[in-house]
């Protein structure tokens, strides 16, 4: 299952959790067009204007997604290609590098960078389906499932890789960071990696989640010794 978002007030939330740099990823289905509305935030708590931030944007033609980061002042803003469908699931993908220098994915493919200007930003909470710097903004309207967070700028083509299904534990696991499956059973939200489960805010309901994989462990039998003669 996921969390569906109402668009006005319902988000999850923690704040204890906002690496730089950083690696974002998440399926979103959107509702209807609502222009441009927040799937993952990383913000700076005091509200100083630090922050990073995947937005679904389907006011703008062929730019269903950005990847921004921001200083309050100046931002990077990477654009990815593409068009969003409503009723249908998508994947969103970003990356940050230590220097700022930003890239996005939509859906795997149409990828996005940019690179005005080079600072080390403040993160300390992390946001899904709005925007806070100091306020609340840019919510998002519709569901938003598998949200996972890795501590350092991973190499844009596993954009590619989770587009097409992989689990973000088989992505660079030893930088994953954070992960939420949104499975919309429990509350707080619960992150299986580090323990950062995300608060619910006006209780965003449970829905129908998005086709996922997940690793599965594999089990050895014990050999039978039972036959063996030691001397």
């Amino acid at each position: 299952m996921a969390r569906q978002f109402n668009g006005s007030s319902q988000y999850l939330y923690n704040n204890s959790f906002g690496p730089f740099p950083a690696s974002i990823s998440c399926w979103f289905y959107v509702d209807a067009d609502g222009g441009a509305e927040t799937l993952v935030n990383l913000s700076e708590l005091s509200g100083s204007g630090d922050d990073v931030r995947l937005v679904a944007s389907m006011d703008i033609t062929n730019d269903p997604l950005r990847f921004i980061s921001s200083d309050g002042t100046n931002e990077n803003i990477a654009v990815a290609t593409g068009t969003i469908t409503t009723g249908t699931w998508h994947h969103a993908w970003g990356t940050i590098d230590s220097n700022s220098y930003t890239r996005a994915r939509f859906n795997g493919g149409g990828l996005g960078a940019s690179f005005v200007y080079s600072r080390t930003l403040t993160l300390g909470n992390s946001r899904i389906a709005v925007r806070e710097t100091g306020s609340l903004a840019d919510y998002f309207g519709g569901r938003i499932a598998e949200v996972a967070i890795w501590n350092t700028d991973i190499h844009w083509d596993y954009g590619i890789d989770l587009a097409n299904g992989a689990s973000p534990f088989d992505i660079e696991v030893n930088n994953l960071a954070a992960y939420w499956p949104v499975w919309g059973d429990a509350s707080p939200e619960p992150d299986l990696i580090s323990g950062y489960d995300m608060t619910l805010s006006n209780a965003p309901t449970q829905v129908a989640h998005p086709s996922a994989r997940y690793p599965v462990r594999t089990m050895f039998a014990a050999p039978d010794l039972s036959g063996i003669i030691t001397v």
